[in-house]
């Protein structure tokens, strides 16, 4: 990580004595673009909300370029921030609302007007500078809030699930362009969202939270594949669960029916006989068996999901149900519901296996 521009110090948040906010330790390197990623009410547009100034910690401290913000008010952080509700003014046209915060600040008129052009020119819109938020789709407005945002020339930029109003297709192409930009500028980022795959597919690092705390920070590849809790290996991605039973402890093997297989991430001291859950990802889990290293179970399919580019099958399996993905081929049927096959997997493939149940 390059050197750290953001500094969040032991922050919490209490509301009418309820802590919501509970001890958040997180840094960001200058030009780094960072998604705060949990479950509605998890406590991540507060955090945000702190580093904006919107509210101010119970106890901890927030830095910004080496510089204390915690008591500062927003407009003397110089950070530009996206809503979800895109907020433009219904009153102005494109150009006016981009440069409204260059007009506040006193940017005298010839050098807000070159800016506007210039953010028209970065956000793809320069024909619509005449035009009012009630002449522009969704997405347009979305960009428009962007370079409103970014006019100024902020430290830092803050977007609050900016895509969540809009269709999936244009959600997409948004979130590229988002990051394209940020790109190009080099501007540090937080973008809150709920959704995974927005998460794993442009950040940097991801911190995924829970009930007011981090659970895990880290690049998309380490959340997706090397999860610190169960909570984020639930929360990020698809999951089987494979109900099992501890088999031998010193050998960290498990039955699943009548297989035994060892299993490199069981916990120690498990006693024989323990009930556990072995997790693993639907991609990590092949129709075929027998391969080298592979496990094979016995299965029955119970349901078969067409999602276009890939098919996903429910195999039951002894104690349990499995989540598998294989690719779409338009020349190979996918197998039937009540059709009876073997699965395999590698035991290396389990991200977690949570303790007794």
């Amino acid at each position: 990580m390059a050197e750290t521009f953001l500094a969040i110090e032991g922050v919490t948040k209490s509301f009418s004595g309820t802590q919501v906010i509970k001890g958040v330790d997180l840094s960001l390197g200058k030009g780094e673009f960072v998604s705060f990623l949990g479950p509605s009410g998890c406590g991540k547009t507060t955090v945000l909300r702190m580093v904006a100034g919107f509210e101010t910690p119970t106890s901890g401290r927030i830095l910004i370029g080496g510089e204390e913000v915690t008591h500062l008010k927003p407009q003397q952080r110089k950070i530009g921030m996206v809503f979800q509700a895109y907020a433009l003014f219904p009153n102005m046209n494109v150009a006016d609302n981009i440069g409204f915060g260059l007009k506040v600040a006193g940017v005298p008129r010839d050098e807000a007007k070159k800016r506007v052009g210039e953010m028209l020119d970065l956000i793809g819109l320069p024909q619509l500078a005449e035009r009012y938020a009630f002449e522009l789709s969704g997405g347009q407005q979305q960009r428009v809030a962007l370079a409103r945002a970014l006019a100024p020339r902020p430290r830092m930029l803050l977007l609050d699930e900016p895509l969540s109003a809009l269709d999936a297709k244009i959600r997409v192409s948004l979130r590229d362009q988002i990051r394209q930009i940020q790109r190009e500028l080099g501007i540090t980022t937080i973008f809150v969202t709920h959704d995974q795959e927005e998460a794993l597919s442009i950040s940097d690092r991801i911190v995924v939270m829970n009930a007011g705390a981090v659970e895990q920070v880290g690049a998309p590849f380490e959340i997706y594949n090397s999860p610190a809790t169960p909570f984020v290996a639930g929360f990020v991605g698809t999951l089987n669960t494979i109900p099992a039973v501890v088999a031998e402890p010193a050998r960290r093997e498990v039955t699943i029916g009548g297989t035994t297989l060892a299993v490199p991430t069981l916990p120690e001291n498990l006693e024989r006989g323990a009930r556990v859950a072995l997790a693993l990802r639907p991609e990590a889990v092949r129709l075929a068996a027998g391969e080298p290293g592979e496990v094979a179970i016995d299965g029955t399919v119970r349901q078969v999901s067409f999602l276009g580019s890939v098919i996903r099958l429910g195999v039951e399996v002894a104690g349990g149900t499995v989540s598998l993905d294989r690719f779409n081929d338009r020349r190979t049927a996918p197998p039937q519901v009540g059709e009876k096959l073997k699965i395999g997997f590698a035991p290396a493939d389990i991200v977690s296996v949570t303790r007794p149940i």
